[in-house]
């Protein structure tokens, strides 16, 4: 939950993904639900609304995403700066966006360590309605199922446990693992 000294609601992700904003390419530094930050050589205003191409890989692909964001914090950074930004409105999706695709948020591949009762895995992405994860065949859960999950992970040197609940929406067998395709109960939440 936000406090004052960080008004942050969302977890982040550390996630490094290229981006391209006014004709210049960068990297981010983390993601959430609610915004991002990453690195560039201008100094933007507070305020100033940014178009960014997001570019990432998912399943062998390069997916670019358009999106917009307001810049909400702005710090010096070796050089360079470090800009703290909000989505203005949800992606603008320029790949992917299909009739047969059920999904209505987009995805980001990250790898995150999860437990839950009955097993272990590990994410293979993450949007503001559900995760897709891995884990083995033995700790499968079943379509339907509710499934309690803690997803693990560092950011800025500090380690985080976020609990979420989920519905299985699809099991997939790959190998002996499986994929297993959840839905949100309820957003994801910063850690207190």
């Amino acid at each position: 939950m936000a406090t004052e000294s960080d008004p942050r609601v969302a977890p982040r992700f550390g996630v490094s993904m290229p981006y391209v904003a006014d004709g210049r390419e960068g990297q981010t530094r983390d993601l959430s639900a609610t915004g991002l930050s990453f690195d560039s050589d201008t100094a933007y205003k507070v305020g100033a609304i940014v178009d960014l191409t997001l570019h990432y890989g998912l399943d062998g692909h390069n997916f670019p995403m358009d999106c917009q964001v307001e810049v909400v914090r702005v710090q010096p950074c070796d050089g360079r700066f470090t800009i703290a930004a909000r989505w203005c409105k949800p992606f603008m999706g320029t790949a992917g966006d299909s009739a047969l695709d059920q999904r209505h948020a987009d995805r980001f591949g990250i790898a995150v360590p999860v437990t839950m009762d009955g097993g272990e895995g590990e994410t293979l992405d993450i949007s503001e309605t559900g995760i897709l994860f891995e884990t083995s065949a033995s700790s499968q859960p079943q379509v339907g199922s509710r499934v309690a999950m803690t997803l693990e992970y560092t950011l800025d040197g500090h380690e985080y446990h976020t609990r979420c609940d989920v519905e299985v929406v699809r099991v997939e067998q790959v190998g002996n693992r499986v994929n297993v395709a959840t839905r949100l109960l309820s957003p994801l939440q910063a850690p207190q």
